[in-house]
């Protein structure tokens, strides 16, 4: 069933979201289980099936002729993977490159993602949780997203105060060409 209620823009006007479902907000069952992760201050959650695993920020290594925003590849259990500079990519601001020593808890991580048969890194500044989700719980995106970000926002929901921008990580590997 679509979701029929009227959403308000930043300017207050009201928009419809009858082409919008909480079911086509994220590929997932009845209660999606979220990743939340930070990027240049803004939160995004993912679906957390697609994570592999986390991991700390380690020695990239550059790849000569790759797009600006494929950081490298890492060495990871005896495999390279490709690691993309999500906030290059998005347009947000280039992606921190150095961990902090002093606060490895909030230091910048690398989910690795398995997508259709292929492992991906991407750079998150911070890696908050894994939690369940109610299908209520998401809506559109009241939000405009300036430039490439509007491209893979699927929805978004509150948490602590905080709204969080769900995106699609299998649009954006396939169209970042990582695979």
């Amino acid at each position: 069933m679509k979701d029929t209620r009227r959403a308000e823009n930043r300017r207050g006007e009201k928009e419809s979201s009858s082409d919008w479902t909480p079911e086509s907000a994220v590929d997932a069952d009845e209660y999606p289980v979220m990743l939340c992760f930070s990027l240049k201050g803004i939160w995004f959650a993912m679906d957390a099936r697609t994570a592999a695993e986390i991991v700390g920020l380690q020695k990239v290594t550059a790849v000569p002729g790759a797009a600006p925003y494929i950081q490298g590849v890492i060495s990871l259990h005896g495999r390279a993977v490709a690691v993309l500079d999500l906030g290059r990519f998005l347009g947000l601001a280039m992606s921190p490159t150095e961990v902090d020593a002093g606060n490895q808890e909030k230091a910048p991580r690398i989910l690795v993602l398995h997508i259709d048969g292929m492992t991906v890194g991407v750079i998150a500044d911070e890696v908050d949780r894994i939690f369940e989700l109610e299908p209520e719980q998401l809506r559109a995106s009241q939000v405009h997203h300036e430039g490439r970000l509007g491209e893979f926002v699927s929805a978004e929901f509150d948490i602590d105060d905080r709204i969080v921008t769900v995106i699609d990580p299998r649009k954006i590997i396939k169209i970042a060409r990582v695979m």
